[in-house]
């Protein structure tokens, strides 16, 4: 009788060892970090904007800006339609088009945010 409650036990402690890991080492799905990716992209592009580097369209002052924000982010950022950049990027995280008012007229304008 005793036997068969050890054995028992065991079996018991088998399936739900079983069950346990069987559930445990199911892949967990991958981390969303497009609305990071999207608020990051606003983040710079609201930075030029109350640094008043769009009024004049300040190239000189958006790039150094760039690269401050690079630096901090570890993304390349970059305008598609000018040559601002803070660096040759890779592939790209995220495309944000824009529209600026410069020098008395819409300007459609593209902020990238890339991996360096």
């Amino acid at each position: 009788m005793r036997g068969i409650k050890s054995f028992e036990a065991i079996f018991t402690l088998l399936v739900v060892v079983s069950f346990s890991l069987l559930i445990l080492n199911q892949p967990l799905p991958g981390i969303n970090d497009s609305l990071y990716r999207l608020q990051l992209a606003h983040d710079v592009w609201r930075v030029w904007q109350l640094r008043g580097d769009l009024d004049g369209f300040d190239k000189n002052a958006m790039n150094r800006d760039a690269d401050a924000m690079t630096a901090l982010t570890g993304t390349c950022i970059y305008l598609e339609e000018e040559d601002v950049a803070s660096c040759l990027g890779g592939e790209r995280i995220i495309a944000l088009p824009q529209k600026a008012w410069v020098n008395g007229e819409v300007k459609n304008l593209t902020v990238v945010l890339a991996k360096q």
